[in-house]
């Protein structure tokens, strides 16, 4: 998912891919939901040392700066809504991911005389 997402920005900065030109209108919208969130879902999900809201924080920052940066690039837009799906996608797939995940285990030692 990651590299779809990298390849997916790099194609649109480079003017190859025309949104337009997807399958049925506000296809864009369901490709930032999944692809962020299978991001997410991936993440949350194999690094659990990291805390499940660290990562999303950090895949909110990163798509959000994402969103901004393309108002410097001449082939592609700023918008709000694909702002939204992207952290929708974020929070529902990295909130699954923690679901699945269970809860932390956790490797604290045991205390002495505890009954």
């Amino acid at each position: 998912m990651l590299l779809l997402t990298l390849a997916g920005g790099a194609l649109s900065v480079m003017g190859r891919l025309d949104v337009s030109r997807l399958l049925f209108p506000g296809a864009d919208k369901v490709l930032h939901f999944v692809l962020y969130g299978g991001v997410a879902f991936g993440a949350v999900g194999w690094l659990v040392r990291w805390r499940g809201r660290a990562v999303m924080g950090l895949l909110v920052l990163l798509a959000l700066t994402d969103e901004v940066s393309q108002a410097w690039f001449p082939n592609r837009t700023v918008d709000a809504l694909d702002a939204a799906c992207s952290i929708a996608g974020i929070v529902v797939l990295g909130v699954l991911a923690r679901a699945l995940r269970g809860p932390r285990l956790s490797i604290a030692p045991a205390r002495l005389g505890a009954s």
